[in-house]
């Protein structure tokens, strides 16, 4: 489903993480990575907020709609695919 711009303090938690997989996806589409940064600017996360990119990933990660790219998830530089690429 395709919607409109939506800020993050308007969305709910479900919203969130599914924000954080179609943002992955459409990175994986464009033959990039998502990575904390690339979300963050997608979100319009500032500096305060930045703990909440990586709630958001976690939360998505035990989900299971994304993975960590090369096995690994922690640490700065970690980029995150969608679980079926």
């Amino acid at each position: 489903m395709i919607c409109e711009y939506t800020s993050h303090n308007y969305m709910d938690s479900e919203e969130r993480i599914r924000s954080a997989y179609q943002h992955a996806c459409l990175r994986h589409i464009l033959g990039e990575r998502m990575s904390n940064a690339s979300l963050r600017i997608r979100m319009g996360i500032t500096q305060p907020n930045y703990s909440m990119v990586s709630r958001i990933i976690r939360d998505a990660v035990r989900a299971s709609l994304l993975k960590p790219y090369g096995g690994t998830s922690s640490g700065k530089g970690a980029f995150y695919l969608p679980f079926w690429a």
